[in-house]
């Protein structure tokens, strides 16, 4: 279910019953799909008319003509909105709900990133173990276990101070090594971004370090 979100931004009314069905398979009720359904999924709003090239979602105009996306990479990424595609008909589209794409689409990107890497190298993982305590489980081969929780914030400060306010990060005691890990590009706006949320960790979870994806990839070929 959460991977089609993550991957699904926008879907068609057709689509939305494969999805429907698929779920059924796995013993999901009518009355929780339909849940499902309202709390992840909306008609498409009247403003907008176009798909963003970047992040999949909708790209809405505002009263002075200029385009907006729901991402911060979105406007660079498209050539300031040149390369996106119209909806076209709506009638028969439905669109994640903003807090859905921003919070759990937008940085599932980065986990599925993540996935993908463990299967291209063959290494034993777990997608959102223990009920989702955190994002990814990877077991190396000398029986150490990396657990991921990946973050995707624009501003490293906001993102310390979420972590901050957090009772426990990672629920389940159950790793050798920890990592909030977040997309490269987040240095290009701030050169010493995992610095500053590393400060903010060091207040309250000394053994959890914030790093980016290519350093997560380069320790994992290392064997962290």
């Amino acid at each position: 279910c959460r991977k089609y979100l993550i991957s699904n931004p926008i879907i068609r009314s057709t689509d939305l019953i494969k999805f429907e069905i698929e779920l059924k398979n796995l013993g999901v009720s009518d009355s929780l799909f339909d849940k499902i359904k309202d709390l992840a999924y909306e008609k498409i709003p009247d403003d907008t008319g176009y798909i963003c090239s970047n992040c999949g979602w909708t790209v809405s105009q505002l009263e002075d003509g200029t385009n907006k996306c729901i991402d911060w990479r979105c406007t660079s990424k498209t050539d300031n909105y040149k390369k996106i595609s119209e909806l076209g008909d709506t009638r028969f589209l439905m669109r994640l709900r903003p807090g859905v794409m921003r919070f759990l689409s937008i940085p599932g990107k980065l986990e599925l990133e993540i996935e993908e890497f463990c299967i291209q190298n063959s290494l034993k993982y777990e997608l959102w173990p223990h009920h989702d305590s955190y994002d990814i489980k990877i077991y190396l081969s000398d029986d150490k276990v990396i657990a991921i929780d990946a973050k995707d914030y624009k501003n490293a400060f906001n993102l310390g101070y979420s972590l901050l306010n957090k009772e426990n990060l990672f629920k389940e005691n159950d790793w050798d090594v920890a990592y909030i890990v977040v997309p490269n590009d987040v240095i290009n706006i701030k050169i010493d971004y995992c610095d500053v949320v590393n400060t903010a960790l060091n207040k309250r979870f000394r053994k959890i370090n914030c790093i980016t994806y290519s350093e997560l990839i380069s320790n994992l070929k290392e064997g962290v």
